[in-house]
């Protein structure tokens, strides 16, 4: 997902895992995607405090962020990283949109599922 958050606070209030009664987990980004439980070792987000000026640095610190960039890039898929200065990356998930999703937070974009090489560094 690429997002636009105004602090850093904003994106882990979004990402902040919760408990119902009954002890289901859930979080804003959770209950939007649909996705239910995710293992939080899964999971990188981060917001940058500047604006990135290029899709390596809107990806860096992510982790596989080299290989992530690398396939967005060869596959053609165009992403204004000036429209963003944050990223949520799930791995090991193949989110696909249901004929019902609607998009509730206008901060954040799905953007696509990326392969990723195990074996890359990050940027």
């Amino acid at each position: 997902m690429a997002c636009k958050f105004d602090s850093e606070k904003e994106l882990e209030t979004y990402m902040e895992e919760k408990q119902t009664e009954d002890e289901d987990t859930y979080s804003e980004f959770y209950l939007e995607f649909r996705m239910g439980y995710l293992d939080y070792d899964f999971i990188d987000y981060i917001i940058h405090e500047d604006q990135p000026s290029s899709l390596e640095e809107l990806f860096a610190q992510v982790s596989y962020s080299v290989s992530i960039v690398e396939n967005i890039k060869r596959s053609g898929m165009s992403i204004d990283f000036n429209k963003y200065n944050s990223v949520i990356c799930v791995f090991d998930y193949d989110f696909i949109p249901d004929k019902d999703y609607v998009r509730k937070n206008k901060n954040v974009d799905y953007i696509g599922s990326i392969a990723y090489d195990e074996n890359s560094e990050k940027i």
